[in-house]
Formats: C-alpha cells, sequence, structure tokens
C-alpha cells in the first residue's frame, strides 16, 4: 500500500515512509498496527488510507474532514 501510494522507505528507519510532494516531504512512521502522519494535509492520506485501501482506522473521527 505505501509503495502504491508512492512512498518509499528511509534507509536510515525502515519503519518511516516517505514521499516527495511538491516542495516538501510527507511522512508516516509504522510501528506494528499503528500510524503516524507528518504531512501538510494528513486528513488526504487518511482519506485514501479508508476509502480506496479499506483500512479501519480508529480515533480519526476527531481529524476525518466531513
Amino acid at each position: 500500500v505505501m509503495r502504491d501510494m508512492g512512498f518509499f522507505p528511509s534507509k536510515a528507519e525502515p519503519d518511516i515512509w516517505m514521499r516527495e510532494v511538491g516542495d516538501h516531504y510527507e511522512y508516516i512512521a509504522v510501528y506494528v498496527d499503528d500510524l503516524m502522519i507528518a504531512s501538510k494535509n494528513p486528513n488526504a492520506i487518511v482519506e485514501i488510507l479508508m476509502n480506496a485501501y479499506k483500512f479501519k482506522l480508529k480515533g480519526m473521527d476527531q481529524y476525518h474532514s466531513t
């Protein structure tokens, strides 16, 4: 999924995935079944994970755009 979305693993830490988006990078840190997203627009990544890949993300209601 990460590769499909254009992310690649960091050489220093393979559990941190990154992708270049225009003038900045987006990051997703993966630990077992948890994700931490660092992005100017994290909701866009969450939307893709939930809608296109059918991820069931708990605790995202407060951050999920309506």
